[in-house]
């Protein structure tokens, strides 16, 4: 019997009722499925969905629990928004213990990126970016970057980028991608010139 099989749980559609918990199960349970007795290079691509709506994890035991009303803080951020992007990263982070435990963290690149962020974004308010329902645009998208080798603490780098760099980030870091043109989004590959 799977539980899992091509990149989806089973059954989820009837076990589980929100479509971001399967996601979130699949996220806590990388520890348990990741190995690190690969000889060659190898390339994980996870998509998740576990962060979007409906938001209904517990802030402490990251359980999913009844919610019936979203509770919105004074800058408009939505709790439950935030306790399950909390949960996600104590996740991925119970991941990178176990990369460093294993003894391949130092030779893994890890990126995270996300789309776009949520429509209850604090800085959408704050710089009048908003829609005319007065829902702010969603602009703000995640992007982390952890390189080979890289140690020490987190720092912001001041490079214009977005996750349209992810591609070149990957080939940059991993060897050369001759099949995949346009590598670096902020130059025309035509002229050669930046376009951003």
């Amino acid at each position: 019997q799977f539980i899992y099989y091509e990149g989806s749980w089973m059954n989820t559609q009837t076990v589980i009722h929100n479509p971001s918990e399967g996601p979130m199960a699949m996220l806590h349970l990388l520890p348990e499925i990741s190995g690190a007795d690969r000889s060659t290079p190898t390339l994980k691509y996870i998509a998740s969905q576990a962060v979007h709506y409906p938001w209904r994890l517990d802030r402490q035991t990251c359980m999913p629990v009844d919610v019936t009303a979203q509770t919105r803080q004074a800058d408009g951020a939505i709790v439950q928004h935030l306790d399950t992007e909390r949960c996600a990263l104590r996740a991925i982070a119970r991941w990178v213990n176990w990369m460093q435990s294993a003894g391949v963290y130092d030779n893994t690149q890890i990126i995270l990126a996300s789309d776009h962020d949520g429509n209850d974004n604090a800085l959408g308010r704050e710089y009048g970016d908003m829609r005319k329902n007065g829902v702010p645009w969603k602009p703000h998208a995640l992007l982390m970057v952890k390189a080979m080798g890289a140690r020490g603490a987190l720092r912001i780098d001041p490079t214009l980028m977005s996750t349209a760099d992810v591609v070149s980030l990957i080939c940059r870091e991993n060897g050369p991608c001759p099949d995949i043109p346009g590598l670096e989004p902020t130059v025309d590959p035509a002229s050669g010139q930046r376009i951003r």
